[in-house]
């Protein structure tokens, strides 16, 4: 077997844009979908599904502000910083709104979801998830990255993002192989690398795998 690349902050940062770039597409088109339908819930899985894209947002977006941006700022002096900053701001309302549309786990199985209000929500917030995500890309990519830090560096950051997102994360049973598996399995194997051994070799198809498996009809399992 051929060995795995190693961990890159580009790289993982364009996994992390990819996961949510998928997501989003996946969730507007089967929110649509529930839109015809008389059917109440799907059962929790879309649900789960968004609720699990909203952690990743948020996360990903804290990891960013609170580490990645502070970080790379003093080694690449032309970082945009305040622009990316300000796009992750105009993202907040269309967030908070999009949760509370979300019913909490605890209520009725038969809850009312407004699907249809849901998916233009994550229509705005796809409308400026794309050229954020792009500018940042287009910045903080390999090429820029290499030289200005080595690959050790790059490494122990990886591991170091992978560690903090925990604490912006309440439901890493969701959260974690909604990453991984909203990943074509190249990817998905090279991102596994930021993760304990205990996470994907236990417990995600373990313990946690009763949880998460009602998202299974929108992931690449």
């Amino acid at each position: 077997m051929s060995e795995l690349p190693s961990l890159t902050v580009a790289g993982d940062l364009s996994r992390i844009h990819q996961v949510i770039t998928r997501a989003l597409q996946v969730a507007i088109q089967q929110c649509q979908f529930f839109e015809t339908k008389t059917l109440t819930t799907d059962g929790g899985g879309l649900q789960c599904y968004i609720t699990a894209l909203l952690q990743l947002l948020d996360s990903h977006h804290q990891i960013e502000d609170d580490l990645i941006f502070p970080y790379f700022q003093q080694k690449i002096p032309t970082l945009p910083v305040a622009e990316m900053e300000r796009q992750h701001q105009a993202l907040v309302p269309l967030l908070e709104r999009l949760a509370g549309l979300l019913p909490t786990f605890d209520q009725s199985p038969t809850a009312t979801i407004p699907w249809t209000t849901i998916a233009e929500t994550l229509i705005e917030i796809e409308a400026l998830w794309e050229p954020h995500y792009q500018l940042e890309e287009a910045h903080l990519n390999e090429g820029n990255i290499s030289q200005v830090i080595d690959s050790a560096e790059q490494e122990r950051l990886c591991h170091l993002y992978a560690e903090a997102s925990k604490h912006h994360i309440t439901a890493d049973y969701l959260v974690l192989p909604f990453i991984l598996y909203n990943l074509p399995l190249p990817e998905r194997q090279v991102m596994a690398q930021a993760f304990p051994p205990q996470v994907t070799e236990k417990l995600i198809p373990g313990e946690w795998y009763s949880q998460w498996q009602v998202m299974s009809p929108y992931l690449l399992t």
